[in-house]
């Protein structure tokens, strides 16, 4: 079980997080786990604990971990509603996350990956390197910035696609 290793509470960290994920995927390493929110982050503020919750609800393995500091969703009361809320997709997708486990083991494609295993001919596909494919059926796109809110900017493949917060 690969571990992105003893990581620290920054928002580049974060954001290099999705990256290292894809190219464990792309050397056979198709179970990665972080430790959500960092090793060595301490009492995080409400907006990156959201972020990494959110980022992973889509990751191969969810651990809420830490050497020092809260990681649980109760220790954040003001984003603790949101933050179950991702805890409960996350376990809502659990028969979509062993499909991928299973394809994984059989056919050796990685659960996570670059668009660019989906979308070769796509130069777009190589150029947002933040964004990735949760099997091939799911786009992620994760924020790594600070703030209650936050937006960035997506590259979406040819067809049809379906944002899951609005429809």
């Amino acid at each position: 079980l690969p571990i992105s290793g003893d990581t620290y509470s920054t928002w580049d960290m974060l954001a290099f997080q999705s990256i290292f994920t894809v190219k464990e995927g792309n050397i056979g390493i198709p179970y990665v786990t972080h430790d959500l929110g960092s090793y060595h982050g301490g009492t995080l503020s409400d907006d990156m604990y959201m972020r990494w919750v959110q980022f992973g609800t889509f990751q191969p393995i969810f651990r809420l971990h830490s050497k020092q500091g809260k990681r649980l969703p109760w220790q954040y009361p003001n984003v603790s509603q949101q933050a179950k809320e991702f805890i409960r997709l996350r376990h809502a997708l659990l028969p979509y996350t062993y499909t991928l486990a299973h394809e994984s083991a059989s056919g050796g494609m990685p659960i996570v990956s670059g668009v660019y295993l989906y979308y070769p001919s796509s130069p777009e596909a190589y150029s947002y390197e933040n964004q990735y494919l949760f099997g091939e059926k799911m786009l992620v796109s994760p924020i790594a910035t600070a703030g209650a809110t936050a937006s960035k900017e997506v590259w979406f493949p040819e067809g049809k696609w379906t944002n899951y917060f609005t429809n």
